[in-house]
Order: structure tokens, then C-alpha cells, then sequence
């Protein structure tokens, strides 16, 4: 998601020099809302990774103490 992010913010970067006028102040408006959304976006990535994280680790955890108690055939 974050590689689409930044593919984007190039893209705009590129495009903001074809702008000239109106259209330069109407794009650098709508840039700067992408970029607040962004940053919304980023802050709930970094939440969800941090929390996979967590999820991940316990369930690791649970899967180790249920090897421990498998005894096989």
C-alpha cells in the first residue's frame, strides 16, 4: 500500500509542472489534501502493523505451547 502511495505522489509531482494559473492553485489544494490523507493512511498502517505484530507473536506463541503437548503417534 505504501509503494501505491508513493507511485501516486510521484505521479502528482510530475504532473504539477503541466499545471499553470487556476488549475496550479486548484491542483496544489488537492495535493495538499492527498497528502493529509496520507498521512492518515501511514498512522493507521503503522497502527495495523504494530498490532499484526502483537497477533502474530501470540500466535506463535500458542502454537508452540500446543507442540509441546503433542505426542505423536
Amino acid at each position: 500500500m505504501r509503494h501505491r502511495i508513493d507511485q501516486a505522489e510521484q505521479s502528482a509531482t510530475a504532473a504539477q509542472a503541466f499545471h499553470v494559473g487556476q488549475s496550479a492553485a486548484a491542483f496544489q489544494s488537492a495535493h495538499a489534501r492527498f497528502v493529509a490523507a496520507v498521512a492518515q493512511v501511514n498512522a493507521l498502517l503503522d497502527i495495523a502493523q504494530a498490532n499484526l505484530g502483537d497477533a502474530a507473536g501470540t500466535c506463535v506463541a500458542a502454537d508452540g505451547a500446543a507442540a509441546s503437548t503433542y505426542t505423536g503417534f
